[in-house]
């Protein structure tokens, strides 16, 4: 497997980027920064935040933790 293959599976497992760094340095011997990894997933199209939610969406449900089993939290 190619060195960006590995990349790809050890994000694919949700491993954390400094997990992913050490893995590669230990069992692959490859060492890389990781601003360096993190501009690889980058440029293969990966990122953690996939998506953003709609700002209605956000509003409906801090008001609905406020109406009901939220109200008692202060």
């Amino acid at each position: 497997m190619e060195f960006g293959g590995f990349i790809n599976v050890y994000f694919e497992l949700g491993l954390k980027y400094s997990d992913i760094k050490s893995i590669l340095a230990s069992r692959h011997a490859f060492h890389i920064s990781e601003r360096h990894l993190k501009r690889i997933l980058r440029d293969r199209g990966h990122s953690r935040r996939k998506a953003y939610s709609d700002l209605s969406v956000l509003v409906d449900f801090i008001s609905d933790q406020l109406q009901y089993s939220g109200q008692l939290h202060g």
